[in-house]
């Protein structure tokens, strides 16, 4: 018993001794590096290494060694070694370094091994994750549009958003006509891929904002397409769901049910049944005389678009507008419209229309809520809706 306690106290006094003698080579390591003498320095932190694999505050010396030097292909070789003893660098920006000499070098797959493996787990710079995939995957001729991070799966781990455009032969600068809008893993493994052809396409709207109200972030983009006299947008929001990444902003998800019609002759309602509301807007004489508003002649609806605007309490939401005007579509402008959208159950609907008059007149009348429910409900009902 008393050999064994004298053996316990043997071992613990040499591992002191190594850490003390450890400790020491460490700090002369370091004031050789102060005095410029970056050999000796080397020669003690290597020492080290081979002592102890996973000293890695010898690690750093040495590597601080190569990069002062500029020696990228030794910082490259002590790094990989380092890193497969579990290293992790404190400045993250050596891994942009390391991945310029490997693509360099022609050695991408090396990339792409500590990305899968020894990184997984490394918050690299977002500057790497640019270089890295779009090295890897763009298409011959696209440019990167726009990038975005964020956890679309709520995995804890963000993904990365990529918009690339090609530009168009024949139309000016800003012009595309292929769009392709990715998203990948950190290890650039495609999660979803969407692509547009045939534009002119402007360069498209790109956001990453929770618009489902399910604590997860959506990607939301938009692109407009450009014709000799108008233009036509359409919008898209990427959301995860039930473990698949999908479109949820499509014409089989959307009720839209705004009204917009001539009453008594001398005023257009705007209203929604599903939002509760209802507005009646002045409409003088000359405007009836002059684009025949009388009931019960449609109104014409033209400028459509939407965007995401922020609430007062900075509640994301999709707004769509568009201005209501009379028959024939050049007609003078009575008003503007806007339509806040919100999703419920799987579907887009109307949660608050805005409208705006426009050239002077004015919101004759208003119903929201249960007055709406007791006085406009059915009337709209038979007026029915676009």
């Amino acid at each position: 018993m008393k050999k064994r306690i004298t053996l316990l106290i043997l071992a613990m006094m040499l591992i002191l001794i190594l850490v003390g003698c450890t400790g020491n080579n460490l700090k002369k390591a370091e004031k050789f590096m102060e005095k410029g003498e970056l050999d000796k320095a080397e020669e003690i932190y290597t020492e080290l290494i081979l002592e102890d694999g996973k000293n890695f505050e010898a690690y750093d010396g040495l590597i601080n060694i190569y990069r002062g030097s500029g020696d990228i292909e030794k910082t490259a070789k002590i790094l990989e070694k380092a890193m497969k003893e579990g290293y992790v660098a404190q400045d993250k920006t050596i891994y942009l370094e390391l991945l310029d000499y490997y693509m360099e070098s022609g050695e991408v797959e090396k990339v792409d091994s500590l990305v899968k493996g020894q990184l997984k787990e490394v918050e690299l710079p977002k500057e790497f994750y640019e270089k890295y995939i779009v090295s890897k995957d763009t298409k011959e001729g696209m440019d990167v549009l726009d990038i975005g991070y964020g956890d679309l799966n709520n995995d804890g781990i963000d993904e990365i958003a990529v918009v690339y455009g090609k530009l168009h032969e024949n139309h000016g600068p800003d012009m595309y006509q292929d769009l392709r809008f990715v998203i990948y893993d950190k290890a650039g493994e495609i999660l979803y891929q969407m692509e547009e052809e045939y534009g002119p396409y402007t360069k498209p709207d790109f956001e990453l904002v929770d618009l489902s109200k399910d604590g997860v972030l959506d990607l939301y983009y938009s692109i407009t397409m450009m014709a000799a006299s108008n233009s036509m947008e359409q919008g898209f929001i990427i959301s995860y769901k039930d473990g698949d990444f999908v479109n949820i902003y499509n014409g089989d998800n959307i009720t839209f049910d705004i009204g917009t019609e001539i009453v008594n002759g001398n005023a257009l309602k705007v209203f929604s049944n599903i939002a509760r509301q209802s507005y009646t807007i002045e409409l003088n004489r000359e405007q009836r005389e002059t684009y025949n508003l009388y009931d019960p002649n449609p109104v014409w609806w033209r400028g459509t678009s939407e965007e995401i605007i922020k609430k007062d309490n900075g509640e994301p939401i999709i707004r769509c507008s568009f201005e209501v005007t009379g028959m024939p579509s050049n007609a003078d402008v009575i008003a503007c419209v806007n339509v806040d959208l919100e999703y419920i159950d799987g579907v887009w609907k109307p949660k608050e229309i805005n409208p705006e008059p426009v050239n002077g007149k004015t919101i004759l009348s208003s119903k929201k809520g249960e007055q709406y429910d007791d006085e406009e409900y059915g009337k709209n009902l038979l007026l029915g809706d676009w």
